[in-house]
């Protein structure tokens, strides 16, 4: 993506919903995707392409099942402290 990367984004797009999953995509390999320093949380859903059909499923089951330690819940205006 040429304005951020796909860890800004998924970034971004928790700040706004935190329930939201992700599952990352690359024609690289995870380790090479490491070495460019985009770091991944621990379990993080990460599928290479090229892949088949049963490794998507199993990936996209893991997204769904994966919480992110990044999550934060969502806190409207409205709900400030107000002591």
């Amino acid at each position: 993506m040429p304005l951020m990367s796909g860890r800004q984004l998924a970034e971004e797009l928790r700040s706004i919903r935190p329930e939201v999953k992700v599952l990352f995509m690359s024609a690289y390999s995870l380790e090479t995707v490491k070495d460019y320093l985009i770091l991944l949380a621990p379990e993080e859903p990460f599928v290479v392409k090229p892949f088949t059909i049963v490794e998507l499923k199993s990936k996209v089951r893991a997204a769904l099942e994966y919480r992110s330690p990044f999550s934060r819940p969502r806190v409207s205006p409205d709900e400030d402290d107000h002591d």
